[in-house]
This record gives structure tokens, sequence and C-alpha cells, in this order.
């Protein structure tokens, strides 16, 4: 489903650069899988679905033990700081796009999670 999102929404960068929003390992993905979280779990702990937004969930996942304290952390600083980079990006009316090395850490961490949540 994601890679279809991708083929329709998401739009090819120039350059090399990241799209913080379409990129692979970006703010979608974060919050695909915080939604497929909560359809393929909340059956079994309502209180993943409390909450509307992708950090509140994800602390409620933490909470729920679904994910680990570590994973939830890591997906949430780089949640942040793809908001507060495209932020300040929207602010200087430039596109929510970053140079390719830019936000690396974060585009690894939720890429391996991403990995982990559906490729086993």
């Amino acid at each position: 489903m994601r890679e279809k999102m991708r083929k329709h929404l998401g739009r090819a960068t120039k350059d090399g650069k990241f799209s913080l929003k379409q990129g692979i390992g970006g703010i979608v993905d974060i919050e695909f899988m915080v939604q497929f979280a909560v359809l393929a779990w909340s059956h079994n702990h309502p209180e993943l679905t409390r909450w509307t937004d992708s950090i509140r969930i994800l602390e409620s996942l933490a909470q729920s033990g679904l994910l680990s304290e570590q994973q939830i952390s890591q997906l949430i600083d780089a949640y942040k700081r793809y908001r507060s980079t495209g932020h300040l990006l929207q602010l200087q009316n430039q596109s929510p796009e970053v140079t390719g090395s830019e936000l690396l850490e974060c585009r690894e961490i939720v890429t391996a999670q991403w990995q982990q949540l559906f490729d086993n």
C-alpha cells in the first residue's frame, strides 16, 4: 500500500534531495507505521485508539509494551526533527526537502523500524 502511495503521491526530488514528507524513511512512513499499529493491535489494546496524533499514539505503543521505549524514542525524535525542519523551511518559503546527507540518521532509523515491522 505504501508503495502505491509513493507512486501516486510522491514526487521526484532534484539533485538527490530528500522529501521530508514523502521520502523513504520520512514523515509519512512514520505515520503509516503508527496507523498500521493501531489497526493491527487496537482490538487487544483499545488504549491505542484514545489519541489521534502520531506522537501520543507512539507513546501508547510503548506503554502497552508493543514496541520498546528505545524504538518509540527514536521514532518520536525523527518525527519531531522532520516536522521542525519542515516548518523552518516553510517559513523561508522553501520546499520541504533537504540535501541527501541531512537527517540521514533519522532516515536510517525510520527505515530500520519499517523493515522490522513489515519485513518480518
